[in-house]
């Protein structure tokens, strides 16, 4: 059986943190933040951003950590105008922050 090269996130991100460290990291700050804003507008996680549109967004760095970038980001991977205007400043906190592990 041919295997065709995946381009971008694996499907599983647990996988990133021996193939993609940093992007594991970000995941690791960007997914629990989608869950509280989805939880705190009562609705499901993956109706409020698509799973592999950020996927994306964690996959690789952003040019800079601002809501443009982020919704830019957002936008080309699918998400719809309201997704980028209601997901894009909570990711820039998210991916601003720093992580517990870091911190003296």
């Amino acid at each position: 059986r041919l295997r065709v090269p995946h381009e971008g996130p694996s499907h599983q991100p647990r996988n990133w943190q021996r193939t993609n460290p940093d992007a594991w990291r970000r995941w690791q700050r960007v997914r629990p933040a989608m869950n509280r804003l989805a939880k705190a507008l009562q609705v499901p996680p993956e109706n409020l951003i698509a799973p592999e549109t950020l996927r994306w967004l964690a996959w690789e760095p952003l040019e800079a950590v601002d809501a443009e970038h982020a919704a830019a980001r957002l936008a080309a991977h699918g998400a719809r105008e309201w997704q980028c205007r209601l997901c894009a400043p909570v990711l820039v906190a998210a991916l601003g922050a720093t992580p517990p592990a870091d911190r003296d």
